[in-house]
């Protein structure tokens, strides 16, 4: 995802790019290595991103997003790592919606 934009804040990268069409489902991919610990740290952080972001679906239409977790993203409170990936998704589709950058 080279075209896209990205906003990093404690430890959540979150790489945008704003499709054609506001009705596009969104694409989510979440990354999580080795790094961030093992297999149980790893699936607990990666259900934590889907539930915080599941919850804001609406506001996901159009886009495809990919979100890096960092290893200081594994020891953050859920209230914590929601705030952190929030206000990357915010940035990200933010400056991706405003480059006027789409796909087909």
């Amino acid at each position: 995802m080279r075209r896209g934009r990205a906003a990093t804040f404690d430890g959540i990268t979150v790489r945008t790019i704003a499709m054609s069409g506001a009705q596009v489902q969104p694409h989510v991919g979440i990354i999580t290595t080795k790094k961030v610990g093992g297999a149980v740290e790893r699936n607990k952080l990666r259900r934590r991103c889907r539930a915080i972001l599941d919850a804001h679906a609406t506001a996901l239409a159009g886009l495809w997003l990919v979100v890096d977790c960092k290893p200081e993203a594994a020891n953050a409170s859920f209230a914590a790592l929601r705030t952190a990936l929030l206000r990357a998704l915010n940035d990200s589709s933010a400056r991706a919606r405003q480059s006027g950058r789409t796909s087909a």
